[in-house]
């Protein structure tokens, strides 16, 4: 039974290197789980609330250059005007801590300013040519298309066509304002009257749509932005589980969506982070997850490869291409909602209809119809992974985001609609309007604490490891089962 022995004495002293590699590498952890951890008075927790992060938000418009071809069915030409670039801001405001559940909840504020330094020469006056955005949503309503026909000349006044001039200001942020009453005195406007009356009904819980005191109705992407707060959100502290730091388990009180199909489904499940806070500890196989409220879908991103940014080692992970897909799993997200152009009952993969989330006919899609199966010609539009894919570039020991660009395209369907008359000769299509771009970068002395306070010091007991004489802490745990399966051979 001497062999027997031998066995027990070699378990056990293996057992006791893994115990002080593990005691060892747990000092670690802890060390830099308390760093990490969003605790009330760190200056982790001060990040968290005001981010520290320059966050740039970059808008590019497709202006039309040969409208009165396409009102005749020819193929639409665009210029892509931009970036116009606004800094963005975002700050947590009434927030609670529930300890036993080790959750914040909070709303956010967020907040933009036009750098007109940075978008010079361009400025928000500059005019632009685009698709009327209410306009067209209307003509899709379903309606009575007669009175519609005679009445759109009288509710939006600066056109005769699907296209109108307007401020880059107006587009994005201030309204673009339309059933107007001081226009609209006098018998001859009685009926578009009670179509705007209609319309203030229909559209006032409508996010990008703005009913002023006056009556006046104004559209805006991204004024609603600015005037509404975010939330709540509870989201996990990561106290008790630092791998569920950031994790979103509830979005105004809910867990789930009701979107998209399927009461539970998949795509109504809220989840992921607010792609500002990743978890730490990741590696080439990390896939993570980010909550988008604006498009009402989560948007995942797969680590793809190693980077370096400046000279800290990095994963960059790129977004999913099938975020906009209606095949296979994704299928709840097809809703029937918005008609596409041509037979389809959903649309093509790459594009996303929009309508049950925004309550507005926007298509969605990934910039310049990147990763789309496009059925209709835009010329003008150059699609390459470089300049319209999004990524996240992070350290991956302690999941801080060095680097990120998620972009984004809005889009809306044109075709003929029946009665109508200044829709016939158009040839159905989905007509690119603006796309933009989030990006951030970590400033420079986030950058310096991340390499001075976190990761030298992390190397520092890496190195101490390596030099240590012990025999304990120099195996790496590859090693355990190969040095146990020998030195049982051995013994035997």
């Amino acid at each position: 039974m001497m062999w027997l022995r031998n066995i027990a004495i070699v378990l056990l002293f293996n057992i006791s290197i893994v115990n002080s590699y593990i005691e060892d590498e747990s000092t670690i952890s802890e060390e830099l789980i308390e760093l990490l951890r969003l605790k009330q008075g760190t200056e982790q927790f001060d990040r968290w609330v005001s981010t520290p992060l320059d966050i740039n938000f970059k808008v590019y418009l497709f202006n039309i250059e040969n409208v009165n071809d396409i009102m005749k069915g020819a193929t639409p030409i665009v210029r892509e005007v931009g970036p116009y670039i606004y800094k963005k801001y975002r700050e947590k405001l009434n927030i609670t801590y529930n300890e036993e559940a080790d959750t914040l909840e909070y709303y956010e504020e967020i907040w933009y300013e036009f750098d007109a330094e940075a978008s010079a020469p361009l400025n928000e006056n500059d005019m632009i040519t685009v698709l009327n955005v209410p306009m067209q949503d209307y003509f899709q309503v379903g309606i009575n298309p007669l009175t519609l026909n005679a009445t759109w000349p009288k509710i939006f006044q600066d056109t005769t066509s699907l296209f109108h001039i307007i401020s880059v200001k107006d587009l994005l942020f201030n309204g673009y304002r339309f059933c107007d009453p001081t226009t609209l005195i006098g018998a001859a406007y009685n009926i578009a009257r009670i179509i705007c009356s209609s319309i203030r009904i229909e559209y006032a819980s409508v996010d990008t749509i703005l009913i002023h005191s006056d009556e006046t109705i104004a559209f805006s992407f991204f004024g609603h932005k600015t005037r509404n707060y975010d939330g709540p959100y509870a989201i996990k502290a990561g106290n008790l589980n630092i791998k569920d730091i950031g994790s979103i388990q509830t979005w105004k009180n809910e867990e789930y969506l009701n979107n998209w199909q399927g009461e539970e489904s998949t795509c109504n499940k809220i989840r992921g982070t607010d792609g500002l806070l990743y978890p730490p500890f990741n590696n080439k196989e990390t896939r993570f997850e980010v909550y988008n409220p604006d498009i009402c879908r989560v948007e995942t991103f797969q680590t793809k490869y190693n980077s370096s940014f400046q000279d800290i080692d990095a994963n960059v992970a790129t977004i999913d291409s099938n975020l906009f897909s209606n095949e296979n799993n994704e299928e709840c997200y097809c809703m029937n909602a918005t008609k596409p152009p041509g037979k389809y009952d959903c649309f093509r993969s790459g594009f996303g209809d929009m309508l049950t989330c925004m309550n507005y006919r926007i298509i969605t899609s990934f910039p310049h119809f990147l990763d789309a199966d496009v059925e209709n010609e835009i010329i003008g539009l150059t699609p390459t992974e470089e300049l319209h894919g999004s990524s996240i570039t992070i350290e991956p020991t302690t999941g801080w985001i060095l680097e990120a660009n998620r972009r984004m395209q809005y889009n809306m369907v044109v075709r003929p609609i029946e009665y109508i008359a200044v829709t016939q000769n158009v040839t159905s299509m989905i007509m690119p309007i603006l796309w933009f771009e989030e990006s951030v970068k970590l400033p420079d002395d986030l950058v310096e604490k991340l390499k001075n306070d976190i990761l030298s010091k992390l190397k520092e007991v890496d190195e101490e490891e390596d030099n240590d004489p012990g025999v304990g802490v120099t195996l790496k745990p590859q090693y355990y089962l190969l040095f146990c399966i020998y030195g049982l051979f051995m013994l035997h």
